[in-house]
């Protein structure tokens, strides 16, 4: 967000008969809810992580501090239309516009690193689950990018105008900044091929699988929700144009916020639900197709050697991902499925929203 220049401001105020309505209804109608909802899924993920499965890991922290920032940008947000932020600059005391441009400044160096910490925990997340040496070098791959990526956008944001204080104080009249226009559309274009590879990598995995429809449908909902902040995040940089080619700056910023919000609270949600998924198993049982109700879940000890920890539903190899461990009957794969959250080793009650409704012959693991 730019701040206008005193030109500008002489020539809003002249404005006779400006429109007042403001879209500040719509920051808090959006933000307030969202960040809510994110806070709520975090501390449930804490929960689970802690409590039931007992694994709590380093993805978990990384999604923390995620929505720890998150949660300064929303109040950031909701802070700047004390300022002006969603209002016309000719309903605006003009003093109060250099407060709301260093208050915008702040949510702009403060949205990479919440974006990039939220991705870079769910790939963490993907260390866990998916051990083939591909996958593994896919993630390293993925999180070394996200790393550069965070660190230069930010400080390159950070560094826009220089001096620094020179994008919010109009005393300042010798001040170099860059093209906004051009390098915020890079930037968000980047972030979006992100979002695509971070929630969209693991889609061939599932269409892989021979399962019925509803519940190939019902994993692919969990990967595929990330789609929403990817639609966000396109529509963020379709609108960088008009916001940069828009002197109404306060107004126009408004709509900007609340993508750029929805994009990162929802990324945080949605990297969230996998692990949420053994606490809800706890509280409202297991639910079994064919059956009219919830069950509770079941917990027992296997009669057999319980499968080797370190290897994921996913793995592929000879024999397919519904091959079955030679020598293991039904009742036993029943069983090591049934293990109880609480006793399991970390490994399994990481996995356990990925094979909960998995039709027998695809619980076995290949080795």
């Amino acid at each position: 967000m730019a701040t206008p220049s005193p030109e500008d401001l002489i020539h809003f105020h002249s404005v006779e008969n400006g429109s007042k309505d403001s879209r500040i209804g719509l920051i808090l109608a959006v933000e307030i809810p969202l960040i809510t909802l994110v806070l709520l899924t975090v501390c449930l993920r804490f929960y689970a992580r802690t409590f039931v499965t007992k694994a709590l890991g380093k993805d978990d922290w990384v999604m923390a501090l995620s929505a720890l920032i998150a949660f300064s940008n929303t109040v950031i947000n909701c802070v700047t239309t004390k300022y002006g932020q969603g209002v016309h600059v000719w309903n605006l005391d003009y003093k109060l516009i250099p407060a709301a441009s260093k208050l915008g400044w702040t949510y702009q160096v403060m949205f990479p690193p919440a974006v990039t910490l939220c991705k870079i925990s769910i790939v963490l997340t993907y260390l866990r689950i998916f051990t083939t040496r591909r996958d593994r070098i896919f993630c390293f791959g993925t999180l070394t990018y996200l790393s550069l990526y965070g660190v230069i956008i930010t400080l390159t944001i950070a560094f826009q105008c220089i001096p620094v204080n020179s994008y919010w104080d109009l005393s300042i009249k010798n001040k170099r900044c860059y093209d906004q226009n051009s390098a915020m559309i890079i930037f968000s274009a980047l972030n979006t091929v992100s979002d695509l590879i971070v929630f969209m990598w693991p889609a061939p995995k599932i269409f892989q699988l021979k399962l019925p429809i509803q519940q190939r449908l019902g994993l692919m909902f969990v990967f595929s929700l990330g789609c929403v902040a990817c639609i966000a995040g396109l529509a963020r940089m379709w609108y960088y144009p008009k916001f940069f080619s828009d002197k109404d700056v306060l107004y126009a910023a408004a709509l900007l916020s609340v993508l750029a919000n929805v994009e990162c609270n929802i990324s945080i949600i949605c990297g969230s639900l996998p692990e949420i998924r053994p606490l809800l198993v706890r509280w409202f049982g297991k639910w079994k197709p064919g059956s009219s109700r919830s069950e509770p879940y079941q917990t027992s000890r296997p009669r057999s050697n319980p499968t080797p920890h370190h290897q994921t539903f996913f793995s592929t190899g000879p024999g397919g991902p519904g091959a079955t461990k030679q020598g293991m009957s039904s009742d036993s794969l029943d069983q090591v499925h049934d293990w109880d959250l609480e006793k399991s080793p970390p490994h399994v009650a990481t996995e356990s929203f990925y094979l909960e409704d998995l039709p027998k012959q695809n619980k076995t693991r290949k080795w």
